[in-house]
């Protein structure tokens, strides 16, 4: 009698999967445009849990702005009958982008990448992604150059009914837009903690769509800690970002580096003035009734102010320019 429930549970929750996946395919295409195919169905794991592998993945979607296409070699998703609330999946790449009105091509490879899904009733609650051996290759992009990072975690989950927290770790970054901005080559590390709020207007359509839906909810980022290494240098944010009417980055910061003499020299700012800046900071700035942890002999302390498309360190306003995202 057990094996036979045991048996007749997994064919089941096989039957039960397969109509959910195709129902959802269904409701991607009719309400977002998204056209999802699968080369190759299978299904295993029998007796205690249940394996879907979706070979030669693709997804198409048509929305307002663009037509775009993504494919990648295979998708595998696994979840214990005992919990089918918490999925596990690994994506097989190369994973190819294209962007099918402008020609642009991302091509992303990795020695592994796997995703920790957690459901309930409303959806996706908690996203938690590993990757190794990283590589993101632009093509058809200008002044785009290709990117490699040893390993990333990436963390997000609902915080609430409408926001996200969000947590990143970046490790052995080779990233070239960065390396630009400091005019180092060593390779980087990252991290990144976060609060997104109005997150329900994300991801209901395409992405730029829905970013401008978030936008114009009144939708703010609010960074607790971005902190960056690349060799002797290192810098550290803190703030509230949003998007201003023209889709650049808005908000105020606090910058906190040290090591970084050679960069503000590169962008015109004097380190001697920088440094009399952050102690007239210091010394104005509000005490504490707990003393604040000791900082590093030469770090600097400054606000940042992103407005009107530019970038501001106190009163002097750097030679940046801060583009529309989209």
């Amino acid at each position: 009698m057990l094996a036979v429930l045991v048996v007749g549970a997994w064919f089941v929750s096989r039957a039960a999967a397969l109509w959910a996946i195709d129902n959802w395919v269904e409701q991607q295409q009719r309400l977002f445009g998204r056209r999802w195919t699968c080369g190759t169905q299978t299904t295993a794991g029998f007796p205690f849990r249940l394996d879907y592998v979706c070979s030669d993945i693709a997804v198409e979607t048509i929305s307002r702005r663009s037509r775009q296409e993504a494919r990648a070699a295979q998708m595998m998703i696994s979840a214990p009958l005992y919990n089918p609330l918490l999925a596990q999946a690994r994506l097989q790449g190369p994973l190819v982008y294209r962007d099918l009105q402008t020609s642009a091509q991302v091509t992303l490879e990795w020695s592994d990448l796997t995703f920790d899904i957690g459901w309930n009733h409303r959806g996706i609650r908690s996203l938690l992604s590993r990757t190794t051996g990283l590589s993101i290759q632009p093509g058809g992009l200008q002044n785009a150059s290709a990117a490699r990072i040893e390993t990333a975690r990436l963390d997000i989950h609902a915080a609430g009914e409408d926001a996200v927290e969000i947590a990143l770790d970046v490790a052995g970054g080779d990233i070239p837009a960065l390396a630009r901005l400091t005019g180092s080559t060593e390779r980087m590390g990252l991290t990144a903690a976060a609060r997104m709020d109005k997150a329900e207007f994300l991801f209901l359509d395409d992405l730029l769509s829905s970013i401008e839906d978030w936008r114009m909810a009144g939708g703010k980022l609010t960074v607790s800690k971005l902190a960056a290494l690349q060799g002797a240098m290192s810098a550290e944010l803190s703030g509230a970002l949003e998007l201003d009417e023209q889709r650049r980055a808005r908000g105020n910061l606090s910058l906190s580096a040290s090591g970084i003499e050679d960069v503000l020299k590169r962008y015109g700012v004097n380190p001697a003035a920088a440094s009399i800046g952050s102690a007239l900071t210091g010394f104005f700035a509000r005490r504490e009734e707990t003393p604040a942890p000791q900082r590093q002999a030469g770090t600097i302390t400054l606000p940042l102010w992103l407005k009107d498309g530019r970038v501001f360190v106190g009163p002097v306003r750097l030679p940046l320019v801060l583009f529309p995202l989209y």
